[in-house]
């Protein structure tokens, strides 16, 4: 990976970083209150962009409710995908 990580960079990665807990690290990227300095909120913006953080989208489902999970068949390419329905529990 480009991010100097041997793998997709998670929120324990940036928090590790910048030296604060992973609920920081979470609520500075999910724009949420916080009360943290404007330097640390600001490094952590910065190593997240450094990192190229990416959040993970089935996490984030889940986390809202919505982990229905259905395979459709897509005849146009003839093979099996996985689609992703969101549903709330």
């Amino acid at each position: 990976m480009n991010n100097g990580l041997d793998h997709k960079a998670t929120l324990k990665d940036i928090a590790t970083k910048v030296g604060v807990s992973v609920t920081a690290a979470s609520l500075v990227l999910n724009n949420r209150r916080v009360r943290i300095s404007k330097e640390k909120r600001d490094r952590i913006l910065q190593v997240a962009k450094q990192l190229d953080y990416r959040p993970n989208q089935v996490a984030r489902n889940l986390a809202a409710g919505m982990s229905r999970t259905d395979c459709a068949d897509c005849a146009e390419h003839r093979e099996s995908i996985l689609c992703i329905v969101g549903e709330t529990a």
